[in-house]
């Protein structure tokens, strides 16, 4: 029998088959385009004996696009701050608050009352950092932090305490990774980390030259001010334009050394890290308390009773003077965008604590991230991932270009991923991104991404998502062995890589837009 008419639904269905069917051949010969660009890209780079891993997936159905040695281990260097501050998020939230409380305890013993001040932190990486209180609208200083701390006391009616009382139990006090090189310890970037960060666990100071001249000892300003401290000024004022002034200390003291020369009218600033910032917040508030007419009790008067707490101690605080809160996303913000190490490896702690209820630790933190790399992406990924710590300053971690997509994948899809994806630094703006992506090529997408550095390592792992079709892929290019003038070649590989997957994305939305209605 001859069909001599044919129903518009039939016709309409079977052009829709024939279409469905042209796109799913199309999608993979788009995947293998992608997949052969970047290999180009990666032919004709001069990157010498670098050894690269390159690996891009679809955030939404998890295809793998790009697989250059993507399932090796390369050392990540800060891009191990996609899985910390991933692992934070998901175990903490996204409305996580550290807190910080400060409140007295009113006691009687031998027939008087006696008062503590307890100081109780959660790791609060942000409490008086100074970029933090620089970036404020009006921006603050320490002392103005110190003097509303202060003033919560002295409004309370105290006038006398027993003790200052340090309550930093929330992590462990192994304020340093064994594992960390000791030429990054005085460093900024190198800070302690403890339960009772404060003022990023540094000091700064801005140096001058005496008005006495050459060979005598330059001006030292401290902020915040530490009139206790041993320093050591060995420095010198020199008559030429000059500034070579750094540093030092022992890691386990505070007893500083002022070595160099400085000469000319010159506005410098340099900072030095400091032991144990618990008890270095207790003296600074001590000192000022004093300062404020508040008597605390001490062996002599230059000596005040300031003290950690001991690891079984129990508080009933009488009344709570005063909390300092800062945002998680504050915090996410600072060790993605900045890529500040103290934070990073403070969400780490944090989540151990969480998970585990003790002391939060390096131990227990990056158990926590290698569970969760076990559960939600897959207990290969976890067993071939080495965690050490979590702002990636240590040389002994090792991570595959394809665990950190698909750990991207995972961030992405849950329900904080609006938030981590906010949270990682985009070209041309503020953090570590700020000057990268501005060679040829412009960008038609959206690109957030965490950069990674550490002597021969290079590495950039992030998110390119479509602006108008929100199609995302998440991508991971690690490169170790860096040396010479590869360096140069390897981030422009990056941002070659990076801007080919944006002209993928920018191609298929313009394929999709172009193919025509069924009818």
């Amino acid at each position: 029998m001859t069909t001599l008419f044919r129903s518009r639904s039939s016709f309409a269905w079977r052009s829709s088959l024939a279409l469905a069917l042209a796109v799913g051949l199309a999608s993979p010969a788009l995947a293998g385009d992608l997949s052969a660009d970047v290999k180009k890209a990666l032919s004709t780079a001069k990157v010498g004996q670098s050894r690269i891993g390159i690996s891009i997936v679809d955030v939404t159905n998890g295809s793998a696009l790009v697989s250059i040695r993507d399932d090796e281990t390369f050392i990540p260097a800060s891009n191990m701050k996609v899985l910390s501050s991933g692992a934070a998020l998901l175990t903490l939230g996204a409305d996580y608050h550290f807190k910080t409380t400060f409140a007295v305890e009113a006691t009687r013993e031998a027939n008087r009352e006696t008062t503590r001040l307890i100081i109780t932190g959660s790791g609060d990486p942000a409490l008086a950092d100074p970029d933090v209180l620089r970036a404020m609208e009006p921006a603050m200083t320490v002392d103005a932090v110190l003097a509303g701390i202060v003033g919560a006391v002295t409004k309370s009616g105290v006038t006398t305490l027993k003790e200052i009382v340090l309550d930093d139990r929330v992590f462990d006090r192994e304020y340093v990774h064994p594992s960390w090189s000791t030429h990054h310890l005085l460093a900024a970037y190198g800070s302690e980390i403890c339960g009772l960060n404060f003022h990023h666990n540094i000091i700064r100071y801005f140096p001058k030259p005496s008005p006495q001249g050459p060979g005598s000892a330059p001006i030292l300003n401290i902020e915040p001010a530490a009139p206790w401290l041993n320093i050591i000024n060995k420095a010198e004022t020199v008559a030429e334009t000059r500034n070579t002034l750094w540093m030092h200390r022992p890691f386990t003291t505070n007893d500083i050394t002022v070595q160099g020369q400085i000469g000319g009218k010159q506005n410098i600033e340099k900072n030095v890290t400091i032991h144990d910032g618990a008890t270095f917040l207790g003296r600074l508030l001590a000192d000022r308390l004093s300062t404020a007419g508040v008597r605390i009790d001490g062996p002599t008067p230059t000596e005040p009773n300031v003290r950690l707490a001991t690891p079984d101690e129990l508080f009933t605080p009488t009344k709570t003077l005063a909390i300092i809160s800062t945002p998680i996303t504050d915090v996410l913000y600072h060790c993605n965008t900045h890529s500040d190490n103290l934070y990073a490896e403070s969400l780490l702690k944090a989540t151990g604590h969480a998970i585990t209820k003790e002391p939060g630790s390096w131990a227990n933190g990056t158990t926590v991230v290698r569970m969760l790399l076990a559960e939600k992406v897959s207990p290969q990924a976890a067993s071939s991932t080495t965690i050490i710590d979590g702002s990636g300053l240590s040389r002994d971690n090792a991570v595959s270009p394809a665990t950190f997509t698909s750990w991207l994948r995972v961030l992405a899809n849950s329900s904080s991923g609006p938030v981590f994806v906010a949270s990682l630094a985009k070209p041309g703006e503020d953090g570590t991104l700020e000057k990268r992506f501005k060679g040829p090529g412009k960008l038609t997408c959206s690109v957030a991404a965490k950069s990674g550095m550490l002597n021969q390592v290079r590495s950039l792992s992030g998110y390119v998502t479509h602006p108008a079709t929100g199609k995302r892929l998440a991508f991971s290019i690690l490169a170790n062995n860096v040396t010479g003038d590869a360096d140069s070649a390897v981030l422009k590989l990056h941002e070659d890589v990076v801007k080919l997957a944006d002209q993928w994305l920018v191609e298929q939305a313009t394929m999709t837009t172009r193919v025509p209605e069924p009818r």
